[in-house]
């Protein structure tokens, strides 16, 4: 029988008990060791055998390097969120084959969700590649490891970096470079709801509280990059010329379909732009059933330098409606984003946008945004401005974060050479990571821009799977951009 250890972590010492029951007198469980923050006080009243590792943070480099030398046995199972987890039937011989026969030294699965009303669902993890290897990749609350394979990476790479929060995520990245993590495509735990409402931590990553661990993280990231040789010096080329003639300085570009109830309102916003340059509006209209091709044409009797596209086919992504308006004899030498449902804050955001570019021979300008509801109050957190970005090590640090924020106004001429794919969902993120690979970008950190969340948003409602679909199609765009940076050092 293979042996694990199992190590839980526990922000509560009031589920202590519940927590190393799941697993302690498991004939293969051979030792559970519970990670408790340092400042918690006094012992901890457990109603089962297990061990308790005090961390000042979860994890540092040092006290994972500590769990992995007090293993008992081959395996570890690490329960790296605050949640109550238990094996499925199956979970030691399914990971332990899949470790021998994929040589691999760190696995993670599908995982079951009991959901408050007693039904269960199954969480997709997304298949794990090279553009996987971020901080913000979804393993799951638990992840496997070979003693083994991790000992002949730190052998290899030394001691883990003297990090708070980073273990997990630079022992990760050391086997990734190995290419020992994999996936195993099957329910192996099951998670629990805990008391209360289920955090966002969508925009974690962005909240003032996290910036120190976010420095720490990326640190950690950009050594990676340097490892794999994909790491670049930030970027100064020149912007490639205008070819052929430009109608206006800037367009405005509103990729839509059906969203009748808002799109009036985004043409509006941008109608009232007041800017020291000629500028048109163009709404990519894919196809709308719901009325919405109406309330543009009228907004084009209202506003003469609205257009109305129309891809020649149905089908597209708002990739490839925004495809069809750059491309557009209509588009300015500027195009700049504005969402069917969205709205500028202000009426001087497409000059802020413009100036962005314009100033300092930026392919792309990215603004701040707030998020706000379908009546326009602000939701938490707020302002999105997503200052982790640098000029020194932006473009870099991209390749970690989810996105890179919104507004984003673009160099029509470059954007042409860096394309969209055609696709709904991290089309926006591609052509960033593109265009950050050659050209500077801009950034304005104050909101000039509501991004207003409500049930009709493209993203509300997805399934586990079509997270796991999103997650892995940004993966492949990361692993594309990975390999196109790597070439360019060569």
């Amino acid at each position: 029988m293979n042996r694990w250890t199992v190590a839980i972590r526990v922000d509560d010492p009031a589920v202590a008990a519940a927590a190393a029951a799941a697993w302690a007198g498991r004939e293969w469980v051979a030792r559970v060791v519970l990670l408790v923050p340092a400042d918690t006080p006094g012992s901890l009243p457990l109603g089962a055998p297990a061990d308790v590792q005090r961390v000042p943070a979860f994890l540092p480099g040092r006290e994972l390097e500590r769990l992995v030398d007090g293993m008992a046995g081959e395996y570890l199972a690490l329960v790296e969120e605050p949640v109550a987890a238990a094996p499925e039937a199956g979970f030691p011989e399914r990971l332990a084959a899949a470790f021998e026969h994929l040589n691999a030294g760190c696995l993670y699965s599908h995982w079951r969700r009991e959901t408050p009303d007693g039904a269960v669902e199954t969480v997709h993890a997304p298949p794990f590649m090279p553009g996987s290897a971020r901080d913000t990749f979804p393993w799951g609350p638990l992840t496997a490891w070979r003693r083994e394979a991790v000992a002949a990476a730190l052998d290899a790479g030394g001691p883990l970096a003297p990090t708070r929060w980073s273990g997990p995520a630079e022992l990760r990245l050391r086997l990734a470079r190995a290419g020992a993590v994999a996936r195993v495509p099957e329910a192996l735990y099951r998670v629990r709801p805990a008391a209360g409402p289920a955090a966002d931590g969508h925009f974690d990553y962005l909240r003032r509280e996290n910036q120190d661990r976010q420095k720490e993280l990326e640190a950690v990231f950009t050594e990676h990059l340097r490892r794999i040789g994909a790491w670049l010096p930030p970027p100064a080329a020149p912007l490639p010329p205008a070819t052929g003639e430009h109608p206006v300085l800037a367009s405005v570009v509103i990729p839509v379909r059906n969203r009748a109830r808002t799109i009036g309102e985004a043409v509006a916003s941008a109608a009232d732009q007041r800017a020291d340059f000629p500028f048109n509006i163009l709404v990519v209209d894919n196809y709308s059933t719901d009325g919405t091709g109406a309330v543009i044409e009228e907004s084009r009797h209202r506003h003469p330098h609205v257009h109305r596209l129309v891809p020649p086919l149905p089908g597209r992504g708002i990739g490839g409606c925004w495809g069809l308006a750059v491309e557009s004899p209509l588009c300015g030498l500027y195009a700049v984003q504005l969402d069917s449902d969205d709205l500028y804050a202000g009426p001087d955001t497409l000059q802020r946008m413009v100036d962005g570019l314009r100033s300092g021979g930026a392919a792309l300008a990215v603004g701040s945004y707030r998020l706000v509801d379908r009546d326009l109050n602000e939701l938490p957190p707020g302002v999105i401005d997503h200052r982790e970005w640098t000029p020194a090590n932006g473009h870099n640090n991209l390749l970690r974060v989810e996105g890179i924020g919104a507004p984003r106004a673009y160099h029509v001429p470059a954007l042409r050479r860096a394309g969209f794919p055609d696709v709904s969902y991290g089309e926006d993120y591609a052509a960033a990571l593109a265009l950050s690979r050659t050209w500077p970008v801009a950034r304005i950190f104050e909101p000039v821009y509501l991004c207003r969340r409500w049930e009709g948003n493209t993203d509300s409602g997805l399934t586990s799977l079509q997270q796991a679909l999103h997650h892995e199609y940004k993966d492949f765009v990361r692993t594309v951009e990975l390999a196109a940076r790597v070439k360019r050092k060569r």
